[in-house]
């Protein structure tokens, strides 16, 4: 068994690394096809309700639109901090598990079955409370869905692909939500019901997760090859030291502020599309998603380009660089957008931005990821800390924001709040060494 006090401080693998080397070959195309739909499907089912059916659902729930905000930010941060906690932990014991079907894929299969009941009970929820447990059971799932697509890049996808496949990925996390803005302004405008809000996006993104999950490439690992799970090995998987991997600090650091930024961008968007364009919820879902279906072309190209001059000059870091620097440009122009063409201009700019970063930082994080063929699915958890972690602190820093001078929709504050956030992320990536 492993001495957990070895390393410095630093947990060390709980699997003996010969065991489960990973030999970092190019993944064929149609495995990395299969690994992005399934990224798709998943945020499919689960960003959905984030970017526009979860405020949906909570607007018919709610009594009015001031009670519908403060629900959504306080249901959104109970979920993250949910997902905060289940991340790590779950990558923790993946990395440990020795069942016959792997030590991935019986998690990635588990989990997404468990989300989809979960958007069914949220869908169906008469109750802001009982919406609330239910949301709050899909963020559980879906950080066991997330933990095990996150570990196949580690696990599987060499450095000369990480690039194009990472900016793939980041090409479906953004694009295949507005299937679900379609979905919720066709059951919204038909009086179809609620529950066909999440059950539509969920059984069609968790079909090409189950796919992925019954020809994805696994490892059995042998229990005896496994250090003794306890407690303290458990929240010792919570930590990386800075001090032994500061460029995966950075790398954390620095998701963190722009996930901070993009949380308070995409929760918000339909409200601030309300506020000064669109009151009609109708009409809002209608504006939301024609600026999708022109976001979609824009990051697709973006991100594209991003990720083959990565992978062709091995250079992560101009990428984050230029992608926090138009983030900067289109949150300020938000905040000064009162009419649609400047609505329109800061959507494209953001959308840039969005193809751009997300294509090359996750590539740079798994560059910089410390023991990724033993700890792969728990970094990748902690690293998902970062993402999570704004969810907990936007919603309660949103609504101060929008409440400066009363009123409740003071955006002009929040978005040069976000501007300010996505330079913190930027600065960050200076202090990355080891990659450049």
């Amino acid at each position: 068994m492993v001495d957990i006090n070895a390393g410095g401080g630093v947990l060390p693998p709980t699997v003996a690394p010969e065991s489960i080397a990973i030999p970092k070959k190019r993944i064929s195309g149609l495995m990395a096809v299969l690994f992005i739909l399934a990224w798709g499907g998943a945020y499919l089912a689960v960003i959905t309700p984030v970017s526009s059916t979860l405020a949906v659902r909570i607007s018919q729930l709610a009594t009015d639109q001031v009670q519908a905000a403060q629900a959504l930010g306080w249901i959104m941060g109970v979920g993250s901090a949910v997902a905060i906690v289940v991340a790590p932990v779950m990558g923790f014991l993946s990395d440990n598990t020795t069942v016959r079907w792997g030590r991935r894929r019986p998690w990635l299969l588990i989990g997404s079955a468990f989300t989809l009941l979960a958007l069914v009970g949220l869908g169906l929820a008469p109750t802001l409370i009982i919406a609330a447990i239910a949301w709050w059971a899909v963020q559980f799932g879906a950080s066991v869905v997330t933990m095990v697509l996150s570990a196949f890049m580690p696990d599987w996808v060499p450095v000369e692909q990480r690039g194009k496949v990472g900016a793939w990925i980041g090409i479906a996390q953004q694009c295949v939500p507005l299937a679900g803005i379609y979905v919720a302004q066709i059951v919204v405008s038909q009086n179809l019901p609620d529950v066909l809000l999440f059950l539509i996006p969920g059984v069609v993104g968790f079909v090409f997760v189950f796919i992925f999950g019954a020809v994805m490439p696994d490892r059995v690992i042998k229990r005896e090859d496994v250090s003794r799970i306890n407690p303290l090995t458990v929240l010792r998987s919570f930590w990386f030291s800075p001090k032994h991997h500061p460029d995966f600090a950075w790398a954390w650091v620095g998701r963190f502020f722009m996930a901070f930024m993009f949380q308070l961008y995409a929760v918000y968007q339909l409200y601030f599309i309300m506020a000064r364009f669109a009151p009609d919820l109708g009409d809002a879902l209608s504006l939301q998603l024609l600026i999708g279906i022109v976001s979609v072309i824009v990051i697709a190209i973006s991100a594209h380009l991003s990720g083959w001059y990565s992978d062709r000059t091995q250079r992560r870091k101009s990428g984050v660089y230029l992608g926090s620097g138009l983030f900067v440009v289109s949150m300020v122009m938000h905040a000064f957008a009162y009419d649609l063409v400047w609505l329109w201009i800061a959507s494209i700019v953001a959308s840039i931005a969005i193809g751009v970063y997300f294509a090359v930082d996750l590539a740079l994080v798994t560059d910089v990821l410390p023991d990724a063929d033993t700890r792969g699915a728990n970094g990748m958890g902690i690293f998902n800390m970062a993402n999570l972690l704004p969810g907990v602190f936007a919603p309660l820093v949103a609504p101060f924001l929008l409440g400066i001078g009363a009123g409740g929709e003071n955006y002009l504050a929040l978005w040069l709040c976000a501007a300010v956030i996505a330079v913190l992320g930027a600065l960050t990536v200076a202090r990355i060494k080891s990659v450049r």
